[in-house]
């Protein structure tokens, strides 16, 4: 999708439209996911996330006006077209996450079961992202997602317990798969992505990713334990 997308007088930022896009994606996928079995999967997920991905999408797109509030009134139409940078997505996820961390503490949601929903929601929504923004580039990353996404709905369906095992299996996945497909996925001309030992900044949270998938499980067989003892 371009950067700026033009529709008669109007214009608008062609990536947040992308961001927007893959959000009714992913929680399209959710609703229908949650429908195949709604007596064991049904629950406020989807309330739950529309709201997290609103608050992180207003962060991304407006978290500029806090070091620039002059634009609101100099240059209120620009803010359309504009949209914050790095720091402004953290600063958008981490008010996504602490009202999480909010709800589960008032409404006593448990939080394995929200994470187990989780990958049947951003999965889609990062298959169509990959296969939007700055194509062909990501195109690679949104076929390995969707190899993942089969892969953990063929998994739920067959008598595989639960146990962190959807957001864990989906966490593997996207690391390993993304690991080995950043090996060849091609940079879009003149960028050169800067490097911390040898690796990018993608790769690492890429490893992250697979270190959480590998430890989750293993912090929900102790929390078991604990409850059983107890």
């Amino acid at each position: 999708m371009p950067e700026i997308v033009s529709i008669g007088p109007f214009r608008a930022d062609g990536t947040l439209l992308t961001a927007i896009l893959s959000l009714v994606v992913g929680l399209a996928a959710l609703s229908l996911w949650i429908r195949q079995k709604p007596e064991v999967r049904q629950g406020p997920w989807i309330d739950l996330l529309i709201t997290a991905s609103v608050i992180t999408l207003i962060g991304w797109k407006v978290g500029f006006l806090l070091r620039d509030p002059s634009l609101l009134w100099t240059r209120p139409s620009a803010i359309l077209i504009m949209r914050g940078n790095t720091g402004d997505v953290i600063l958008g996820l981490t008010a996504a996450v602490i009202y999480l961390l909010v709800i589960h503490w008032r409404k006593r949601i448990a939080w394995m079961e929200f994470l187990n929903i989780l990958p049947f929601a951003l999965l889609p929504g990062w298959i169509t992202w990959n296969a939007l923004s700055e194509f062909p580039y990501r195109l690679i990353y949104a076929i390995v997602f969707a190899v993942v996404y089969v892969w953990i709905i063929r998994q739920q369906t067959s008598n595989v317990p639960e146990q962190g095992d959807a957001i864990s299996s989906a966490l593997l996945g996207i690391a390993i798969g993304g690991l080995a497909a950043s090996l060849f996925a091609p940079y879009p001309p003149g960028y050169l992505p800067d490097l911390t030992w040898g690796l990018t900044s993608a790769q690492w949270l890429l490893i992250g990713l697979g270190v959480l998938g590998a430890v989750i499980p293993r912090i929900q067989g102790r929390h078991q334990e604990n409850e059983t003892t107890g």
